[in-house]
């Protein structure tokens, strides 16, 4: 979590210091269009990181990369795009595949229940953000919108902080900070690729 919450912040600085480079501005109407694509988006970082508290990496993104399926749901229902019985034989493969790899992996020891449901959260989450960012950017600008989304984040993950705690040993150092800088720019150059 301690990652994720610097990660959001430097992300928020460095890209909306190049906002402000570029001659433009965040405005305080655009936050409703942005808003439902910024909750997910940091809804999405805080579920993740609980979820690799409580079980394995490996489940965690296997559970995650079921995405596609709620978006293939939602695509149909809020944009009226065509959903095709080869789409439906790729997402009951998928799901299979997953069924697969969580039940495997729970007879190690390395998972729980626990970070199970937390892993189905950001699967929600991750789905809800690519929804919000599909509608939000018929109205903002794909910058503005990477800067909107960190900065909600950075903003929902800061009580959650308060509460557990900054992990000073491992984050806070030159070499922490040069990794979640990295951490930043190689993901958020992803999400400004994808959001585009």
């Amino acid at each position: 979590l301690s990652v994720a919450f610097l990660r959001l912040w430097l992300a928020a600085a460095a890209y909306g210091l190049i906002l402000i480079a570029r001659g433009m501005r965040l405005h305080r109407s655009q936050f409703r269009a942005v808003a439902i694509g910024g909750l997910f988006f940091g809804g999405d970082l805080i579920t993740f990181y609980l979820a690799l508290q409580y079980t394995s990496v490996a489940i965690a993104v296997t559970i995650s990369a079921l995405q596609p399926i709620g978006v293939l749901a939602a695509a149909s229902i809020f944009f009226g795009e065509r959903v095709t019985r080869t789409h439906l034989l790729w997402g009951t493969i998928a799901i299979v595949g997953v069924v697969m790899v969580v039940l495997g992996a729970g007879t190690d020891g390395a998972a729980s229940l626990t970070g199970n449901l937390w892993a189905i959260g950001a699967l929600i989450c991750w789905a809800g953000y690519f929804i919000g960012s599909k509608s939000a950017r018929r109205h903002v600008d794909n910058h503005s919108y990477l800067v909107w989304i960190n900065l909600i984040g950075g903003l929902m993950l800061t009580p959650v902080i308060l509460v557990v705690g900054l992990d000073t040993d491992r984050a806070i150092s030159w070499s922490g900070l040069g990794w979640v800088a990295l951490i930043a720019a190689i993901p958020g150059s992803g999400h400004v690729v994808m959001n585009w």
